[in-house]
């Protein structure tokens, strides 16, 4: 079953419209000035969960967003990204405007595949130092995957939970997929009480399964 998680309540207006609740994962919405910014350091421990799960690291998805006082800072933003002309092999980027109650928000989108998804760390810092730089401090969201071995969802979550001695954990699977929500203090805090989630999925068709680490939570579908 393909399942969705709601982020800081903001998500569902800036990206994907109204997102169904992940059973098991708290999604009491959060108001936008109270969701946490981008750390500047520790999100290394992502992947070192997708790695305690097997999995080898080849997609990477940052995203962010900040509030504009006028829709013109958006020059400013795409400006300060330096992203013109062709998108790198591997890359894709997305810089949207969006209305939410009236107020302008900019979102950014950059996806990593293959060998680009390794320098991910270095693209979280850049995106972030960016809007810093021509808005204000924003909001960002890192989430890693790849494929994993085997078809033990629940233990592949674990395997990755484990690896960051999380606590306060909020399981949730079926036989095609499996969701666990935790603490830990190898990440810097989200804005609701869990700050990691871990997803794997198996295609009995195929035979493959993959595995996504996520700070604080995945928004995608899975």
């Amino acid at each position: 079953m393909r399942q969705l998680v709601l982020i800081a309540g903001v998500v569902g207006v800036l990206m994907y419209g109204a997102l169904v609740s992940q059973r098991g994962i708290p999604v009491a919405a959060a108001p936008l000035e109270a969701a946490s910014g981008a750390p500047e350091q520790g999100m290394g421990a992502l992947q070192k969960g997708l790695a305690a799960a097997g999995a080898l690291l080849d997609e990477a998805v940052i995203t962010g967003w900040v509030e504009l006082q006028r829709p013109q800072e958006t020059d400013r933003v795409k400006a300060a990204l330096g992203w013109n002309g062709m998108q790198p092999e591997g890359e894709r980027r997305a810089v949207a405007l969006r209305d939410r109650n009236g107020r302008q928000y900019i979102f950014i989108r950059w996806e990593m595949r293959g060998k680009a998804a390794a320098k991910w760390q270095a693209g979280m810092r850049h995106l972030q130092m960016a809007l810093e730089q021509a808005v204000a401090p924003p909001t960002v969201t890192v989430q890693l995957g790849g494929p994993a071995p085997g078809a033990d969802l629940p233990e592949l979550a674990d395997r990755a939970l484990g690896a960051l001695s999380a606590t306060d954990r909020q399981p949730w699977s079926d036989m095609r997929a499996a969701s666990v929500a935790g603490r830990t203090t190898q990440l810097p805090p989200g804005p609701f009480g869990v700050n990691v989630q871990v997803a794997v999925r198996h295609d009995a068709a195929t035979g493959q399964t993959r595995a996504w680490v996520a700070w604080p939570a995945l928004l995608q579908e899975y």
